[in-house]
């Protein structure tokens, strides 16, 4: 399991979710993208929980509450970098990542 959390941007709406499915599809490329930008706050983390909102209806819960309130401006996503990193090790271990440790 990789443990993950996406917000709103006014914490109004939290959800912790495993993002394995995000990164069973990943590319290596998108996998160090999300690796350089220390596992969230940013557009390889805002993919992760784009694609996770289509496999869950939690993660799905944080853009329903974007679209209702348009005047707030958006929401965050982080991974748990030890998960991550330990899935990398385990399931594609020619990835090298910058820092394989955390």
């Amino acid at each position: 399991m990789i443990n993950a959390k996406c917000y709103s941007d006014d914490g109004a709406v939290e959800v912790n979710f495993d993002a394995t499915a995000w990164f069973e599809q990943a590319t290596d490329e998108q996998i160090k993208e999300l690796a350089d930008i220390e596992w969230g706050g940013n557009y390889a983390s805002d993919d992760v929980a784009l694609h996770m909102a289509t496999v869950d209806k939690k993660v799905q819960k944080v853009f329903d509450y974007c679209e209702i309130n348009r005047d707030m401006p958006g929401f965050e996503c982080r991974v748990n970098p030890q998960d991550a990193i330990a899935w990398v090790k385990a399931n594609r271990p020619s990835l090298t990542l910058e820092s394989q440790s955390v």
